[in-house]
């Protein structure tokens, strides 16, 4: 990491004292994993599964929170309201029908002349 001043040396604005004795960039500065490691600007760290780390701008931040999962539930309830059914009844009979036949007693016109 990198801090403000070291063994009496003041740093310009913009810059930090870097633990190898000399004044560096605060984007240049490197960063300390959980494990005590050494982390360049700009490194990605992976911690854990879900925990993943960045160096940047002399701060070693971290996101966890894909390591957190909610769960949520939904309840429905549906209602079903029965509607009261009607029968309806056809009675059908049937009769004995009988077929009757009768003779004509008409007889044709007489044809028409063409003349009259």
């Amino acid at each position: 990491g990198c801090w403000p001043t070291g063994s009496a040396t003041t740093c310009p604005p913009g810059f930090r004292w870097r633990e190898w004795g000399s004044c560096v960039r605060i984007d240049d500065c490197t960063c300390r994993s959980n494990s005590g490691a050494i982390v360049k600007p700009g490194e990605v760290i992976h911690e854990s599964d879900c925990k993943v780390c960045i160096c940047e701008n002399n701060h070693y931040t971290c996101d966890d929170s894909a390591c957190h999962t909610t769960t949520s539930t939904t309840t429905t309830t549906t209602t079903t309201t029965e509607t009261p059914t009607t029968t309806t009844e056809a009675v059908t009979t049937t009769e004995p029908t009988t077929v009757f036949i009768l003779p004509s007693t008409v007889s044709p016109p007489t044809p028409c002349d063409r003349d009259r």
